[in-house]
């Protein structure tokens, strides 16, 4: 009953329901879609966050939601994977959390994420000016949320899991040499950070999550001479899909292997 709807009784023999937030969350993860899209596009492109235009008669397009701001105005394939992401993202959180305090943190998150995978999509590249800012402003939303909600002994094991997550990602492109971009580093431990808070477990099925989603297509690319062993594959939509995973199922995923 929490994930869809949630009964209220009330007077007389009917009950009347109510919809889980967890589906307005989903609904509105949906509508920030075409809004996160666009921010990806102007911050790959270190350009001024202008109003989203039409590419044929450069009418304004809305921030939010699929209302049609022209004729030439439709929902692009690009657009509604972001918005479907975003509403898997922020429903999934309201599942995750254990407690309402943390939901700011892992909506943030979700936001964070999806801006740079469109950004690494389209320029290979992880912006510090979206990385930076919301990587700080997700940590003290987590610690403070931990703080309130009584998990603040978490906190230390997110910092370490931080670290460790930025130290093996580090070693990994030293090792490649150019061909693994900085910029996944530093995603790295904003990932390994929320990882690590629910759990080591966590951390460590979000690297196997990370490694067969990311590194067996690199392989099958390089097996395949799609690419040579220094081309710069973004690698952040794996880092970011195995992080996902693993937060939303690392418990399943654990029993199951333990099985």
């Amino acid at each position: 009953p929490r994930l869809w709807i949630s009964p209220r009784p009330c007077a007389g023999a009917n009950r009347v329901y109510r919809l889980s937030p967890m589906i307005w969350l989903a609904v509105l993860g949906f509508l920030l879609g075409p809004f996160l899209h666009h921010l990806g596009i102007r911050f790959g492109t270190r350009s001024d966050l202008d109003l989203p235009v039409c590419r044929e008669c450069s009418a304004a397009r809305p921030w939010l939601g699929w209302r049609a701001a022209c004729e030439h105005r439709a929902p692009g394939r690009r657009e509604l994977a972001t918005s479907v992401a975003c509403a898997a993202g922020f429903g999934g959180a309201w599942v995750v959390v254990t407690s309402a305090w943390l939901l700011p943190a892992y909506l943030l998150f979700v936001i964070v994420t999806v801006v740079l995978v469109i950004t690494d999509l389209d320029h290979k590249l992880i912006p510090n000016r979206v990385l930076y800012p919301g990587g700080v402003i997700a940590a003290a939303l987590l610690a403070s949320g931990a703080g309130l909600s009584g998990r603040a002994a978490d906190v230390p094991r997110a910092g370490l899991g931080g670290l460790a997550f930025f130290g093996l990602f580090f070693g990994v492109a030293l090792v490649a040499r150019g061909g693994f971009g900085f910029g996944d580093v530093k995603l790295a431990a904003l990932l390994g950070m929320f990882a690590a808070f629910d759990s080591w477990r966590a951390l460590l099925i979000t690297v196997f999550f990370t490694g067969i989603i990311g590194g067996v297509p690199a392989l099958v690319l390089l097996a395949l001479r799609r690419a040579k062993p220094r081309d710069e594959i973004p690698y952040g939509p794996a880092m970011v899909a195995g992080s996902w995973l693993a937060l939303a199922f690392w418990e399943q995923f654990t029993s199951w292997y333990l099985a």
